[in-house]
């Protein structure tokens, strides 16, 4: 079996403890799913360092990474994934968005409501248990 691609995802939480989730391109794999914001770690990258680059990157945010909150690895049957889950707070400037169609700031209950991606659903369940 290959060695999963290792990819970030950010637990972004406003002022308000509400946290943001990005809807994905129709046009891309899982296109219409919703998924925590993120992307692959480059070479060398802690998942702090790639979960920040990439907010940066895919919505024009700056925010602290911190804590691991959860991991998962899923197969999609296209890609196999080794999910991470990077807690940040503190999100500053101006939300641009260059790889998502939406996004919206959920209070942690709300999540549970939106379609989301398998693998993100899994990280979801992984954050909730104690």
């Amino acid at each position: 079996m290959t060695t999963p691609l290792a990819v970030s995802a950010a637990w972004l939480e406003d002022e308000k403890g509400r946290v943001l989730l990005c809807r994905r391109n129709d046009d891309k794999a899982r296109g219409g799913l919703w998924e925590f914001p993120g992307g692959k770690l480059e070479d060398g990258e802690t998942p702090q360092e790639a979960v920040e680059r990439e907010i940066g990157e895919e919505l024009g945010l700056t925010a602290e990474a911190g804590e691991i909150l959860a991991r998962t690895v899923h197969d999609y049957g296209d890609i196999r994934i080794d999910l991470i889950l990077v807690r940040m707070g503190n999100p500053r400037g101006t939300m641009v968005l260059t790889d998502h169609s939406e996004v919206r700031w959920c209070d942690p209950l709300e999540i549970e409501e939106l379609d989301l991606a398998p693998a993100d659903r899994e990280l979801l369940e992984k954050r909730r248990k104690p």
